[in-house]
């Protein structure tokens, strides 16, 4: 609940730091321009593609290591808990960062008194 929501905000902040402009530099050698482009088209930028494609037996190694989202953004009692917890103060999902704080709060002082 609320990681997903930081974790649209957080998608939102990538996609605005990669169309900045990064602007020129004294220093001649340091590249310019907006992040995404230089990133997926460096030819514009007379450099070559450092990307190196990784096989899938690095593909399969790195997903072990991985925890994927599975609809919970916590431990499955907590968040039932939680659920709960707002259900019966009337407490809504929040729609924005000043919410989502407010509602942690609340919650995080709810679940001390329970433990």
């Amino acid at each position: 609940m609320l990681v997903f929501f930081f974790q649209s905000e957080y998608g939102d902040f990538a996609l605005l730091s990669n169309l900045h402009l990064l602007r020129n530099s004294r220093n001649n050698l340091l590249a310019h321009g907006r992040p995404i482009l230089m990133y997926t088209s460096p030819e514009l930028y007379d450099t070559q593609d450092y990307v190196y494609p990784a096989g899938n037996q690095y593909a399969g190694a790195s997903k072990e290591e991985c925890t994927f989202k599975n609809g919970i953004p916590c431990d499955p009692d907590v968040y039932q808990l939680c659920l709960e917890i707002m259900l019966e103060n009337g407490w809504n999902v929040p729609n924005d960062a000043t919410c989502a704080r407010e509602l942690y709060i609340r919650l995080r002082r709810e679940v001390l008194t329970l433990v």
